[in-house]
């Protein structure tokens, strides 16, 4: 048996350590936001397993996000989220 690729992860396999750019993405955020919530500790600020790489813990960010505060923005009218249920027009 022969050793796997190491650029090319088993499929279905699911990093425990993402980079930056896959934690901001994974998160739903663009980097800038991911920058500033890392900075104002809404995130954890990263692992440096080499000294010169940062990493953030997968686990962790799922965390940081439970932690996050609930959003009391409601979705816009075209977004297709369920409408409040009212007398019916026609």
């Amino acid at each position: 048996m022969s050793l796997p690729d190491r650029n090319t992860p088993p499929p279905g396999l699911v990093p425990a350590a993402l980079c930056k750019e896959h934690a901001a993405y994974y998160l739903g955020l663009s980097l800038s936001t991911f920058d500033r919530a890392v900075a104002s500790g809404l995130i954890h600020k990263p692992r440096s397993p080499s000294g010169h790489t940062a990493r953030w813990l997968r686990v962790k960010l799922d965390e940081d996000l439970l932690n996050w505060p609930e959003s009391t923005i409601l979705p816009p009218e075209n977004t297709g989220a369920p409408k409040p249920k009212g007398p019916s027009r026609k």
